[in-house]
């Protein structure tokens, strides 16, 4: 959940931020689909080590019980540590909810939930289960949510605001792209001597500039490493709220 106290940049804001870093506030060396592609890589790498907590859920109605799994396509995760099963017309003091273990595949035959190809699929135990949990309480759906985290969403337009949650993940993201921009710059021969004249940057050698990514590169790893968020593992045994 975004921060209350955080006000995203849109993608044209944080490209003008991008510019200046690069001593290019004009844009007269890196254009706008320059930009655009190192926020969007930027934001991808952001995606690896400070991805954003979601969950998604499917409404179970029953039906007759078949031998296989139930396939749960996922649309926004793109990892799970858990699948909640929920009936609201449980009575509240048995309990209305639980987690099903994640399958480990050491049984013969699946007892828990598995991840591929982005379905979340129940074994044919729970399967059958379910069925009975809500037949057996007149009809009442059962809800079947994966908790996870989702992939940062890749802006398309001048004005979307970027999928950053926090002031942490602006820094990230703005240390990134500085760190990107000074190494095309520096791997790019003919981008270089066009910054030198376009931007007015005629003293800085490409020794200076290698020296400038070297320190960007050190900035960038120093706020990966204290911003990382460490997922959850997915748990092997059964857990009731």
């Amino acid at each position: 959940m975004p921060s209350p106290n955080y006000d995203p940049p849109t993608l044209a804001e944080m490209r003008a931020i991008v510019g200046r870093m690069l001593r290019d506030p004009e844009g007269q060396v890196f254009g706008p689909d320059d930009l655009n592609d190192i926020i969007n890589e930027g934001l991808a790498d952001l995606s690896g080590f400070r991805p954003i907590e979601d969950t998604e859920s499917i409404t179970y109605e029953g039906g007759t019980p078949a031998p296989g799994p139930i396939p749960f396509e996922l649309t926004r995760l793109s990892y799970v540590w858990g699948v909640e099963v929920r009936n609201d017309a449980q009575p509240s003091d048995i309990g209305q909810s639980f987690f099903i273990p994640y399958n480990t595949g050491e049984s013969q035959v699946p007892n828990g939930w598995d991840l591929y190809m982005g379905f979340v699929r129940l074994g044919r135990l729970n399967w059958n289960y379910l069925w009975q949990w809500q037949n057996g309480l007149g009809g009442d759906p059962v809800v079947i949510s994966a908790w996870g985290y989702r992939d940062r969403i890749l802006p398309t337009s001048d004005g979307e605001t970027l999928d950053l949650q926090d002031n942490t993940d602006y820094l990230c993201l703005v240390k990134s792209c500085r760190m990107l921009g000074f190494r095309l710059l520096s791997n790019d021969r003919s981008l270089y001597q066009q910054w030198l004249a376009a931007t007015n940057n005629t003293d800085v050698s490409p020794a200076q500039l290698q020296g400038m990514l070297n320190l960007a590169e050190g900035d960038y790893d120093r706020q990966r490493r204290r911003s990382a968020v460490y997922r959850r593992t997915p748990a092997i045994g059964p857990q009731y709220p």
